[in-house]
């Protein structure tokens, strides 16, 4: 019998990455429904929710791009405002409807619940902010529209039956001007400054920088060191602040939306500037606390744009990134992960090598190439390709098995290539092909037969010279010689031989394996005899 060695490696989410890598999804390519991607969340299923202007709700969840309308779903409108993912990973959102202003609603994967404005106690039509609190209460900025400077509503959601009014002041119109820092402080980002809500008492903080033409803060966020940023970029009037508890800093990028990563780097996306032929086109920018980076189209493949509307990282660090015009980018200064290799196996089963692995999440994959190793050979050999599953975040199962292996060691290695054709290889998982220990004639298969059978048998790696001479030989029942099938020198291994009787008569039939002129390690001389019986049935 041939020996089963099995060698396994399993892997802690080894990321097969490359250099710094962009991805676009336009309606060209992909199923996104428009170029004018709005608004973005991901949670922690690494599913993404993405707005687009007027279109609906696109939900990319691995493979699978599912996108919620009117006409499709119970989504109250096309018209999405404002997205953000609760604590139970439920999706709410903000959205107008012509008949009733601004509704809420709440999508836990299967059902919606809808409220419409007219249905809650809020008094404004227009729902432009939300935020989630340890106790998963959904906090929410609510004001009236027209017109773009009135009255803001700051709101408290606890359930269905309790809505709490906090706070109200005049500010203009924005979006995504909520923030809860670490200690459950609300602040409200305005043209002129922050407001602070602490224990039902809301201060106002002036920012010296702050001019009259800057009206519409769209984004606010705070970095792991505790400093507040906000955007008042929009229309192309103002600017990036921070705010560092005592004073506030100024940076001159039109910036409209910020993320922080995930060791704390403040990015943010910036809108188109400046009057042909000197217009400074949108920008991605990156601070790290000390430098600026900025990607652009003249010094990488971020696409040229009006504007970069909505930035958000996935759970694997890659920047998923809403453009004004040209669809959904995602960017990875390590390269976008293309696989996420969870195990790789080898085991040697019937004389065949079996190779297994497993991926958590996959981005751009084409797929593996298998490559091997034998123990005399001096250069990885391809051995075939396994396609991958493009872009999923659900677990896939990969085999394949190399049937062209004889006793020895082999070791295997993945080439995983993307659809770009960058490439990475995965580690090496390493097999022993034990040849076989003791002669042995198998019972043909199949018996009876008609017209044909396979006759296996083995011969060990016991001798001295590399070859035996190997004989086997069909007889009928009289003991006269049918056929020779075999009659050559082999060296140690497992052998497979086709016996087709279609011009022999129905009837009983042996066949013999002699193996001579055999010298085994201790020197002294040996053969081996055996002889099976098979029926021939027409």
């Amino acid at each position: 019998m041939k020996k089963i060695i099995l060698i396994t490696f399993f892997f802690s989410s080894v990321a097969l990455s490359q250099n710094p890598q962009w991805i676009i999804y336009d309606t060209t390519n992909s199923q996104i429904p428009s170029n004018t991607v709005t608004d973005i969340v991901i949670d922690n299923f690494n599913r993404k929710w993405v707005a687009f202007w007027n279109i609906g709700l696109l939900l990319i969840d691995g493979d699978n791009w599912t996108l919620f309308n009117t006409t499709n779903s119970s989504i109250p409108s096309n018209l999405v405002g404002s997205l953000l993912i609760d604590h139970n990973q439920n999706l709410w959102l903000g959205a107008y409807d012509e008949s009733d202003g601004f509704r809420l609603a709440k999508f836990d994967g299967v059902n919606w619940t809808i409220w419409s404005i007219a249905s809650t106690p809020l008094p404004g039509n227009y729902i432009h902010s939300m935020i989630v609190d340890d106790e998963n209460d959904i906090w929410l900025l609510n004001m009236d529209l027209p017109p773009a400077y009135s009255t803001h509503y700051l709101y408290e959601f606890v359930d269905e039956t309790n809505w709490i009014q906090h706070a109200t002041f005049e500010a203009f119109v924005g979006k995504r001007k909520l923030l809860i820092d670490k200690d459950q402080t609300i602040w409200i980002g305005d043209r002129y400054g922050l407001y602070k809500f602490d224990h039902d008492t809301l201060n106002f903080i002036l920012n010296p920088f702050s001019l009259s033409n800057e009206i519409y803060v769209t984004d606010i966020k705070q970095d792991f060191a505790w400093n507040i940023w906000y955007t008042t970029g929009e229309a192309q009037w103002g600017w990036l602040f921070k705010y560092d508890f005592s004073n506030f800093h100024k940076y001159t990028f039109k910036v409209i939306s910020i993320e922080i990563d995930s060791i704390g780097n403040v990015w943010g996306g910036t809108i188109e500037y400046g009057m042909p032929p000197n217009t400074i086109p949108a920008m991605l920018i990156k601070y790290n606390g000390s430098d600026w980076t900025v990607f652009d189209p003249t010094n990488s493949l971020l696409p040229p744009t009006f504007r970069i509307n909505d930035l958000a990282f996935d759970i694997y660090d890659n920047l998923w990134i809403c453009t004004e015009d040209k669809g959904l980018v995602i960017f990875n200064e390590n390269g976008i992960t293309p696989v996420e290799l969870q195990s790789f196996t080898a085991e040697v089963l019937e004389g065949t090598v079996q190779l297994n692995w497993t991926t958590s999440t996959e981005t751009n994959n084409s797929g593996f190439e298998l490559l091997r190793f034998a123990q005399n050979d001096n250069v990885w050999n391809k051995l075939g390709f396994v396609p991958g599953q493009g872009t999923t975040t659900e677990p896939q199962f990969y085999s394949f098995t190399d049937e062209a292996v004889e006793p020895g060691t082999y070791q295997y290695r993945l080439k995983q290539i993307d659809f770009d054709g960058s490439f990475e290889y995965t580690n090496i998982v390493e097999v022993t092909v034990e040849g076989p220990t003791e002669f042995s004639l198998s019972q043909n298969c199949p018996n009876p037969f008609n017209p044909s059978t396979k006759i296996k048998f083995e011969i060990p790696g016991q001798a001295r010279n590399d070859n035996v001479l190997v004989v086997l030989k069909v007889y009928d029942v009289l003991g006269n010689e049918v056929v020779t099938l075999v009659n050559e020198e082999k060296p140690a291994g497992e052998y497979e031989v086709e016996f087709n009787g279609t011009d022999l008569p129905s009837g009983i039939y042996f066949y013999q394996l002699l193996v001579s002129a055999l010298q085994s390690k201790d020197g002294k001389a040996g053969s081996f005899v055996e002889t099976k019986k098979m029926i021939l049935m027409k």
